[in-house]
Formats: structure tokens, C-alpha cells, sequence
């Protein structure tokens, strides 16, 4: 949990650091309507910075894992008794 949490505490200071920067240039501009498709265009590429991040974890553990000729319990002995 506080791993996770870790995780998020840089992507929420950053997106709120992106909307106070949006609200700016809105107050400049005068036009409302731009800070929504500004907060909504942080807001995807925020997540998609979450998405990067996991995938490239996932590629990175595919091919750890594509290396690995034995599994952790192959050196156990084979287990006898009833099967369900």
C-alpha cells in the first residue's frame, strides 16, 4: 500500500503543478472552456505515463522470465498420495 501510494504522490504533485499552470493561462486568455481541454488533455497524458511505466515493467519481467529454463520447484521431488 505505501508502495503504491509512493508511486502516486509524483503524478499527483505534477498533474496538480499542470492545472495550476492551465488555470493560468486561462485567467490570460479569458476562455474557460480551454483549461477543460487542457485538464483533460494532462489528465491522459499523465495516465499515460502510468501505462508506459507498467508496461515497460512488464516487458521487462517477460523477458526475465523467458530465460528461466526450470522452474522454482522443479528440483522437488514429485508429490505421491490421492489426486482431486
Amino acid at each position: 500500500m505505501i508502495v503504491c501510494l509512493a508511486a502516486l504522490v509524483p503524478r499527483v504533485l505534477a498533474l496538480s503543478i499542470l492545472i495550476a499552470i492551465a488555470w493560468a493561462v486561462q485567467q490570460c486568455i479569458g476562455n474557460s472552456g480551454r483549461v477543460d481541454v487542457i485538464r483533460t488533455f494532462l489528465q491522459g497524458l499523465v495516465g499515460a505515463g502510468g501505462v508506459l511505466r507498467s508496461l515497460r515493467s512488464a516487458l521487462h519481467i517477460a523477458v526475465r522470465t523467458t530465460r528461466i529454463t526450470a522452474g522454482m520447484f522443479s528440483s522437488l521431488p514429485p508429490q505421491t498420495g490421492a489426486t482431486s
